[in-house]
């Protein structure tokens, strides 16, 4: 379909869109300017620790590792590697707080990215109103000062919807490559994004079946340049760990673990709706009503209609993949805020109606960046974890390995390797001492696994064992086994205890 013909222009008209893109680049500006104290005050907690070592690991070394010994007795290292290689070279540059910036830097491409697609798509004021959208999003702005891989999946998967949205529309050769090599580095950055391929190959099929063979060729092109790019993780983990898509079809998975981290972690499909609602914000959701209604009106579509329909497929569909949260949906999140400023400045033709849009979007990211609050408070390592790591420092040899819930953190901050049992990339699970809630087993599980260590942070423990927390009966028998002598605490404050296991 063809780009609906844009709204005529004139001198009023050009000051204004002046004035309105000064005011969104200040607040763009500011957005980032408050996440950065955020983000430099970090303490670092669970898979933050993971990424932190990793990109440093790789910083230090100068290549991926196979295996990281730091980590459940040498954790097989098939994570997409895109984000620790962008924290290994701001390690490089300006140590840890160079790794805390990261995400604010990919914060600020991320805003670039919207304002070039979607006047590309579109024009300067929907552009405008996407940056305000994103802006106003608080979601958004918690992945940029959380160091989690979103933030760089949220830019990747915004690039590839826009670009593909625009090469629809006018299919060009350098446009196809383009979109195919972001398609391949958003396969580097999350695995998951390898949906994206078949996708692309539905749409070069699309493009042919309405006899327009420059369009097909150019998704083909853009199927061979992600297939390109994405090919050296693909391989890699298909030589390393028997699957291209490891640990889907890998040959360690431990199918009991699978299941109970599959029962924990994934959320109920009305609890994920719920929260990708929430997390959409009244800004976005607003536009995104107001953009569809009118589209409707008007009967006319595009393809960034076609983006929001994917866009919610995805969101529809998510519960059928394990493990899915409500956070590696932000890319689809980002996008719909993107694709509701490009419907919205399709429907909203009159000139003055645009200034009331212009104004509405400026006062939603203003609103956003005056409530902006820290983000950090609930996602930093609890203070009370600080004596616990101090005592497993002084007290553990720094080759001896620790059984901790909380092994990112343990391994982290304390510089000991820290293990438990995880579904894959671990050669022999520690299970034994979790299925059964006899001292003997418990203790003789401990030993054959060469664990001499446990830092039980939960005294108490929970009814049964879930794969992410200490199960009632473990921790029953490890407190028999101490009024036995036949372990000792190292330490012990708060509910949590440092448990030596004698040979």
């Amino acid at each position: 379909m063809n780009a609906p013909s844009r709204p005529t222009s004139g001198p009023s008209r050009s000051r204004w869109e002046a004035v309105a893109g000064v005011l969104t680049v200040l607040l763009a500006a500011a957005w980032l300017a408050r996440l950065v104290p955020q983000a430099l005050a970090a303490r670092l907690q669970t898979d933050e620790c993971f990424h932190a070592y990793v990109s440093r690991w790789i910083a230090q070394h100068g290549r991926l590792p196979v295996r990281i010994d730091a980590f459940y007795h040498g954790f097989a290292y098939a994570y997409p590697p895109l984000y620790h290689l962008l924290g290994a070279a701001a390690f490089r540059v300006a140590g840890l707080n160079g790794f805390l910036l990261v995400n604010v830097a990919v914060g600020a491409l991320l805003l670039a990215e919207l304002a070039r697609g979607v006047a590309r798509l579109r024009d300067a004021a929907a552009a405008r109103w996407a940056v305000a959208l994103a802006i106003a999003t608080p979601f958004l702005a918690m992945h940029l000062v959380r160091m989690y891989v979103e933030a760089l999946t949220a830019l990747l998967g915004v690039a590839v919807a826009l670009r593909l949205a625009a090469l629809w529309r006018a299919p060009r050769t350098r446009d196809a490559l383009v979109a195919g090599a972001i398609v391949g580095l958003a396969i580097d950055a999350k695995l998951s994004a390898i949906v994206l391929l078949p996708l692309i190959g539905a749409l070069a099929l699309a493009q042919a079946a309405r006899r327009r063979p420059h369009g097909a060729r150019a998704f083909a092109l853009a199927l061979v340049a992600a297939l390109a790019v994405a090919a050296p993780l693909l391989v890699r983990n298909a030589v390393l760990w028997g699957s291209p898509i490891y640990p889907v079809f890998g040959r360690d998975v431990n199918a009991w673990l699978m299941m109970l981290n599959d029962r924990t972690f994934t959320p109920r499909p009305g609890a994920l709706y719920g929260e990708v609602l929430r997390r959409l914000g009244p800004a976005t959701l607003a536009a995104l009503l107001v953009g569809l209604a009118g589209s409707v009106r008007a009967r006319r579509f595009g393809p960034e209609h076609g983006v929001v329909v994917v866009g919610l497929a995805f969101v529809l569909l998510g519960p059928l993949q394990p493990l899915l949260e409500a956070r590696h949906l932000l890319p689809v999140i980002v996008t719909l805020a993107a694709m509701s400023a490009v419907m919205l400045a399709d429907v909203v033709r009159d000139a003055r109606a645009r200034r009331v849009v212009d104004a509405l979007a400026l006062v939603a990211a203003l609103v956003a960046i005056v409530r902006l609050h820290d983000f950090r408070a609930g996602l930093d390592e609890p203070r009370e974890m600080d004596a616990a790591f101090a005592a497993i420092r002084a007290d553990v040899p720094p080759a001896e390995r620790v059984l901790a819930v909380e092994t990112y953190d343990t391994a982290w901050y304390t510089g000991r390797p820290a293990d438990w049992p995880i579904p894959f990339g671990q050669s022999d699970p520690p299970v034994e001492m979790f299925r059964s809630g006899d001292p003997d087993t418990v203790l003789a599980a401990l030993r054959r696994h060469g664990l001499r260590w446990v830092f039980l942070s939960d005294d108490d423990g929970d009814p049964v064992f879930t794969g992410a927390s200490w199960p009632a009966s473990f921790c029953r028998a490890l407190h028999a086994l101490e009024s036995q002598d036949r372990v000792e605490d190292a330490w012990e404050a708060d509910g949590m205890s440092l448990v030596r296991i004698p040979r």
